[in-house]
């Protein structure tokens, strides 16, 4: 039974704020979610940082004493938000779950993710390739894969999963989620949707549909 790993989400803790400034954690959490509305209006390259200091309500020099640059904010953006995605989708299976059981899960668990957060979603899906990315924040995506292989190895065993490359598995399972999220344009996914995808894609992953 493959017990998958989270990563932790948590951002490296900012230096106290002097007195009559913004707390630290207040600060921060506003220049991040000011970085994320404003990626995803604009795009990251078309984003200044002043601009992200401006709709955080703070100046540009206290934006650079928690971050280097707009690299090291979008790294601690997708970090954060990874890292909230592993933590949920990536938790421990139940004792006793089956193949077709923990399938389910993961996929309810990913749904409840994507349909609470679906800028974040969005964000992660439109970056995790982007080369400004450093090794810290692509170190976020090994314990997905991991879970995915241990999955696949698992299945595959059992008799009841396709011999498929992990990759494959993985493409296959994200893909038709943030195809999803882009065709809904901002409204909730349907849930007719994503229960003919659900059942359509565990035809395609599994030896038989039962």
């Amino acid at each position: 039974m493959p017990q998958a790993a989270s990563s932790s989400s948590a951002i490296s803790p900012a230096p106290r704020a002097g007195k009559g400034r913004p707390k630290a954690a207040e600060a921060e959490a506003r220049l991040l979610a000011a970085a994320l509305d404003l990626f995803e209006e604009q795009g990251y390259e078309a984003t200044a940082v002043p601009d992200i200091a401006r709709m955080a309500g703070v100046g540009v020099g206290t934006l650079y004493r928690y971050f280097a640059n707009k690299e090291a904010l979008v790294n601690a953006l997708f970090q954060h938000w990874k890292g909230e995605f592993n933590a949920l989708v990536l938790a421990p299976l139940p004792e006793g779950t089956g193949v077709k059981q923990a399938f389910e899960l993961y996929w309810a668990r990913a749904v409840d993710w994507l349909q609470g957060f679906p800028r974040e979603a969005r964000f992660i899906d439109l970056h995790f390739h982007a080369p400004y990315l450093d090794a810290a924040s692509l170190a976020y995506e090994e314990p997905y894969k991991r879970a995915i292989e241990d999955f696949v190895v698992w299945g595959t065993g059992q008799g009841v999963l396709r011999p498929l490359d992990p990759a494959v598995f993985a493409a296959l399972f994200w893909g038709p989620l943030a195809g999803l999220l882009k065709f809904a344009e901002g409204r909730p996914l349907e849930p007719a949707h994503l229960d003919e995808m659900r059942a359509a894609l565990w035809r395609a992953l599994s030896v038989s549909d039962t």
